[in-house]
């Protein structure tokens, strides 16, 4: 059933409160919950730095409170926050029963508040922002950013179970009837016993997608047993809470440009959706759609279309009078969003009432109070100074609660707010973990930005406006710099010359800082921001991540801006000496620009970013030489390179192209289709041209021969065996060097050989998502990479290998039975295949590794694996797949096991080689040798272990 939003009533309004000014609050207020303890109807609103407790019935602040943030000075004095979650909320949980609210704040501490008065009974210590909250059984689940999930005693704190996981959570988890469901952001969803923390199953979603929701609530009905989940391809998926299977699923928003449902909700048999939507893509006539389906079939009830989009994340509420609550934007005019709330019928989807509310911006899920039989809206102000609560009856026709006094309404007076408890402590020291050049170093949030060197130190910019100098060797942080401003997402990547580092950030300045000290040297005005942005241009609503380029000759620094323009200011000074306007049609702020032979060359993209532009400038004076527009957008990942008089060029629709450049360039000379989705970057060592893609393959193609020299699909690496990814898209450039080629994906960092694909080592504990740093030593490279969520990582030969990551689950089964992958290269997989004798050698070995007694090996399936192609197989590897069972153990049994195993492809000893050389050999090589030789199996006379995964296999 189709419905339209035509309004037949408006309610009546029967007061409106200010809480407190808006001044340093993000654009919403979420969460917020209502609860009835505590004297009545009371609503929590978790604020950037402070939970105000607003009494319905008083109509005003029944308390406050309220938390120091957590800081650092930076060069130049500033003082940095840093941020709270990805998107700027506190999480929060209440348990009513014990008359408690749980608060992850932004000083990293988890607070158990009483409901009454505000006070703290007890607190817990994070090392990490949190990413959710949740109660339920008497205890708190807490996920935090560094991939930790902890049940915790909720009337005392104390540890119940914690959990190590190897990915990032999604914000929205639950508990219900014992069992926490935790989706992870990478495609996974993992149920856990709540009691004991014991992983009870394990589901993938069927297109592996992320899962990125940042509502708070994950709806439950409880007459199916089934949670419901969304994920990033615009799918709403039904899943059995018990045991995790996929119940039913339904496309909400699959054909719209953000793939993302923006709200769910459940009640009375039903699930009811609301998808996001693009307001700068979607704005010409692609709007969002509300959808109700029945909750055991999944059967659409009703569809409703053509809505503006919804007004934030968990902004939809289904009230006990059948009755669902939607805040949706009804048009975009501009920057200017008109807000109104409409309700509908939850059975047929009919419209009951809308309520406009001018140019307010909706900042919260609606709330519906049992008390007062009252509902609750939460919304900035028109002058977006304070936060505005609306009440208003929850049945249309019904009248409002009497007045109690006339003093106590409208601008609140808050009361004193409880004291503070202690600051949390300093964020971790930075610097060395290991030998030279082994290191990490703190950032606060998101490395987008490809890092740069002088040699000296490592240069970096994060997506919270921090900018980060380390000691090359050591990691020691030399400064800090604030200058960019908070919120700065999507920054470009610094450039390093003569003691300066040059930046443009995401809040689009540009700025110049001394690479010494951190010390701001220029700045200049916000080319994107009001009132300084150039008269009839129009921006983006991204930053600038491009590569900028920089001329000594001429004194000058180059930048391509989010105002659809190239820039050149004066390097000493930061004047600005050009620009380049492009017009509203092409978009630059994806555009790295390069420098040769006098010309500044840049690519963009069209606003639908189906087809791009390739032209040069005068680098003295910003005039146009010449511009081709060509099929196929083309955003570049990295530093542009000349090879030859040509520039690479990898386009949206899977083409690579070499373009010619000089005063009469830009002419395709040479161009060759190799895939069907998007190319990034491409990096080029004399005839060969380096690539990854969207669909996770990594390629090397001959120009001379117009010809793939390999190809390796990442996602059959025997090295992402167990690796919980989707799908692991090769977004940022590749880098070549010495005969290596270094990738950064959704899976961690892949280090090949150049000539034949071969995986030679990888660190897969966290994904990145810029481009790697690689440094060349005469003991090998050095690599440096931003890791997600707030690293960045330096890796060299002489550190001991950080592999997988952790992995400390723990098995509700009594009998555990392991998934091993073992990966072989110099054994073919044909002959293995045949050679039952030799997979029991393989047995043996793992065996052995294991531990001995209750262990149970049994190889399931020998296939062949990696980047095979027409011209070259030496990048292929044998993966051998084996069922270990581990019997009547306990958990730390089992992980004992787990962690031998793991270790035993990392840790190296040494052993006698022939002529009494020594040879180093891991334990699982060791282990091979022993068995291979003692069953004469030949076959594996060559075999050298590559990679060991293992998985559990009770879920």
């Amino acid at each position: 059933m189709r419905c339209g939003f035509k309004a037949r009533q408006t309610p009546q309004t029967c007061w409106v409160s200010t809480v407190e000014n808006a001044t340093g609050l993000p654009w919403y207020a979420r969460p917020v919950r209502a609860t009835e303890v505590a004297g009545g109807d009371l609503v929590l609103l978790s604020l950037q730095r402070a939970l105000v407790a607003y009494s319905v019935p008083q109509r005003r602040v029944a308390w406050r409170f309220a938390w120091q943030p957590l800081t650092e000075v930076m060069a130049d004095g500033d003082v940095f926050s840093y941020p709270i979650r990805q998107d700027g909320a506190s999480p929060l949980a209440l348990d009513e029963a014990a008359g408690l609210a749980y608060l992850g704040a932004g000083d990293r501490v988890l607070y158990a508040l009483d409901l009454a008065t505000g006070r703290p009974r007890w607190s817990w210590l994070s090392s990490q922002a949190f990413e959710s909250v949740v109660a339920g059984g008497g205890r708190v689940f807490v996920s935090t950013e560094d991939y930790r999930q902890v049940g915790l005693d909720g009337a005392s704190g104390q540890l119940a179970w914690q959990l190590q996981f190897r990915r990032l959570s999604s914000p929205q988890t639950g508990v219900f009837e014992d069992v926490m469901v935790r989706p992870d952001q990478n495609g996974g969803i993992w149920g856990i016993n709540a009691t004991t923390g014991k992983v009870l199953w394990l589901t993938y979603l069927p297109r592996r997608q992320a899962i990125v929701n940042f509502f708070d609530d994950m709806p439950y009905d409880p007459a199916t047993g089934r949670v419901f989940i969304s994920d990033d391809a615009g799918y709403l998926y039904a899943v059995q809470l018990r045991t995790g299977v996929l119940a039913w699923e339904a496309d909400v928003a699959s054909r719209q440009s953000i793939k993302r449902v923006a709200n769910l909700a459940a009640a009375r048999g039903r699930v009811f959706a609301v998808s996001s939507m693009n307001m700068v893509v979607e704005a010409a006539g692609v709007n969002g759609r509300a959808v109700a389906y029945n909750a055991s079939t999944g059967e659409v009830l009703w569809e409703r279309s053509g809505l503006g989009g919804s007004c934030s994340p968990g902004g939809m509420q289904v009230l006990p009078q059948r009755v669902v609550l939607l805040g949706m934007v009804s048009s975009w005019g501009g920057t200017v969003a008109p807000l109104q709330y409409v309700a509908t019928d939850d059975a047929t989807g009919a419209n009951l009432w809308s309520l406009p509310m001018g140019v307010r911006t909706c900042s919260s899920p609606p709330q519906y109070l049992p008390g007062s039989d009252l509902l609750m809206l939460t919304t900035l102000s028109e002058d977006r100074t304070a936060l505005e609560l609306t009440f208003l009856p929850s049945a249309l026709g019904a009248t409002c609660p009497q007045r109690p006094d006339e003093g106590a309404a409208g601008t609140l007076t808050t009361p004193p707010a409880p004291p503070l408890a202690p600051p949390a402590p300093p964020p971790p020291p930075q610097g060395r973990t290991g030998p030279d050049y082994c290191w990490r170093a703190q950032l606060s949030q998101l490395p987008l930005a490809d890092p740069a060197t002088d040699g000296e130190r490592v240069y970096a910019q994060d997506n919270r406006g921090m900018a980060i100098a380390a000691d090359v060797r050591t990691g020691a942080v030399a400064w800090k710099s604030a200058a960019c401003g908070s919120d700065s997402i999507w920054p470009g990547s610094p450039l390093v010359w003569g003691g300066v580092v040059y930046m443009i950030c995401a809040t689009s300045r540009v700025l110049a800082l001394n690479a010494t000290t951190g010390r701001l040297l220029w700045r200049t005005r916000a080319i994107c921001q009001e009132p300084t942005v150039k008269p009839g241009r129009t921006c983006t609503g991204y930053g600038s991540y491009g590569h900028p380029a920089l001329s000594p000759g001429l004194g000058l620094v180059y930048f391509g801006g989010p105002d659809r323009s190239y820039y050149a200011f004066n390097s000493t000074t930061g004047e600005e000496v050009w620009n380049y306007y492009e017009g509203n049609g092409m978009v630059t702020y994806s555009s790295g620009v390069g420098l040769h032979e006098g010309l500044l060359y840049a690519m963009m993209n069209t606003n639908s970013e189906d087809a791009m532009k390739l032209l040069a400038l005068n680098a003295t004076d910003g005039t146009l030489v010449w511009s081709r527009l060509a099929d196929g957008g083309a955003r570049d990942n990295g530093v542009l390179e000349f090879v030859h008089g040509t520039l690479a060029v990898g386009t949206s629709d899977g083409q690579l192209r070499l373009y010619s450049v000089g005063l009469d360039g830009g002419d395709v000379i040479w161009s060759m289709p190799v895939t069907n989705v998007p190319i990034y970057g491409v990096e080029r060592d004399g005839d060969t041209l380096f690539f990854g893609d969207d669909g996770g393959w990594v390629r090397a193609v001959s120009i001379s021969n117009t010809s793939v020299l390999w190809e390796v699909s990442t996602m059959d690496l025997p090295e992402l065996e167990g690796v919980p990814i989707p799908f692991n898209e090769i977004e940022p450039r590749p880098v070549y060097s010495q005969g290596r080629l270094y990738v950064t994906c959704r899976a961690g960092l892949l280090v090949m050989d150049a000539a034949t694909g071969a995986v030679l080592w990888a660190e897969l504990s966290q994904r990145s998502l810029a481009s790697p740093l690689v440094i060349e030593r005469p003991e090998g490279a050095q690599v440096v990479i931003g890791q997600y969520l707030d690293k960045l990582v330096s890796i060299s030969p002489n550190c001991n290998p950080t592999g997988r990551g952790e992995n400390t689950l723990s098995f509700a089964a009594s009998t555990a039975q392991l998934r091993v992958s073992l990966g072989l290269n110099g054994v073919s997989a044909k002959v293995l295949r045949a050679d039952t004798k030799a997979q029991a050698a393989v047995a043996a070995a793992v065996d052995r590794v294991a531990g001995g007694s209750g262990v149970r090996v049994e190889v399931e399936a020998v296939s062949s694996s990696g980047g095979e192609s027409s011209s070259s197989s030496s990048a292929g590897a044998v993966v051998v797949r084996l069922r270990v069972e581990v019997q009547g153990s306990s958990s730390r049994r089992v992980a004992d096991v787990v962690a031998a195993l793991e270790a035993s492809v990392l840790e190296d000893r040494s052993a006698s080689g022939g002529g009494g050389s020594k040879v180093h050999l891991s334990p699982m090589q060791s282990a091979l040798v022993v068995s291979a030789g003692a069953s004469g199996r030949q076959v594996l006379a060559s075999a050298r272990v590559r990679v060991l995964v293992v998985r559990a296999a009770t879920f």
